[in-house]
């Protein structure tokens, strides 16, 4: 049915967008106990999008793995980041399938952030070197399999969702039904506004079935010509907080220092300071010392991409 539907797209006039990356990170953690740990993973990201009169169709896969202490041996995923198709009439639409959860400012290619660890506030998914240490953040960052109804377009947008929460994705090439039978349903709400120089994004959202409180997320990120801010926070009902502020200077400059401050009721204060080397249009380099979940770490990334790849995930809603 498919092959069908992509024939008979194909058959039509259709713009193409197409993207590709790769992403290598490595991280040493400090305990205050015990031998450093360290661990080094990899991503590669394709991405395909199809736009046939009123409908989108869009693919993204992670493919990638990891070696160090901090991953289980068998650590290695073919994952689908976003496999969606939407209708849309004018400014209504509709989009279903696997997609990536709409709340947080920090995008889910990590090429695309300022620095190279997420924040406390995150949850990171399969292939995280974060999330292979220490607990969950509190804003969504996996895979939905699922859809939301929306009005608007990348400057506004209200929408709502619903759907199967996979905090680790799923894994094409380990236990997809696994993957599946691990997961809860998540429902929720999102909206944004966004022009050339600031975007505000926030939304809340639950796990209804198991009776997770509701979380409400909002976060905003101004855009001078020099220096960036992005501030976000978190809070659920049930008295869980979480803030971050994250400063950038000349962030489309060749070299771009960034400084993140963090705070979150279960891990306390934290800290960032890393630096962005924009090599070239595309390739770049970063490095992180870090101070989170009572540990010190240094990290480091290196990524060679097309610049549109990755471009929609780093945008503010669907």
């Amino acid at each position: 049915m498919f092959l069908l539907l992509l024939g008979e797209v194909l058959a039509k006039k259709t713009e193409v967008d197409w993207g590709a990356a790769l992403d290598v990170q490595a991280a040493a953690f400090i305990p205050d106990s015990g031998p450093v740990q360290s661990a080094a993973g990899w991503q590669a990201e394709g991405d395909l999008a199809l736009y046939p009169d009123s409908f989108r169709l869009m693919a993204e896969l992670d493919f990638g793995g990891g070696i160090g202490s901090l991953f289980p041996s068998t650590l290695t995923y073919l994952s689908p980041e976003r496999l969606s198709v939407r209708v849309g009439i004018k400014k209504f639409w509709f989009e279903g399938g696997v997609l990536p959860p709409p709340w947080g400012m920090e995008s889910v290619d990590p090429w695309r952030n300022a620095l190279v660890s997420w924040s406390a506030l995150r949850r990171p998914g399969a292939g995280s070197i974060q999330g292979a240490y220490g607990p969950d953040g509190m804003v969504p960052l996996g895979s939905i399999i699922g859809g939301g109804l929306g009005i608007g377009d990348r400057s506004w947008g209200v929408m709502g969702m619903a759907g199967l929460d996979l905090p680790t994705g799923i894994n094409l090439i380990g236990h997809p039904l696994e993957d599946l039978r691990g997961s809860e349903l998540l429902v929720g709400g999102h909206a944004w506004y966004q022009e050339r120089r600031v975007t505000v994004s926030g939304g809340l959202y639950a796990h209804p079935i198991d009776q997770t409180p509701l979380t409400f997320d909002l976060g905003a990120q101004v855009r001078p010509k020099d220096f960036w801010i992005t501030g976000e926070g978190s809070a659920s009902i049930a008295g869980d907080l979480g803030f971050m502020l994250l400063g950038e200077l000349l962030p489309e400059g060749r070299v771009s220092p960034a400084l993140r401050l963090e705070l979150t009721r279960a891990e306390g204060l934290g800290a960032a300071l890393g630096v962005t080397g924009n090599v070239a249009e595309f390739f770049r380099l970063k490095a992180e010392v870090r101070y989170a979940q009572r540990t010190p770490s240094l990290w480091a990334e290196a990524t060679v991409f097309l610049p549109e790849t990755g471009a929609r995930a780093a945008q503010p809603g669907w």
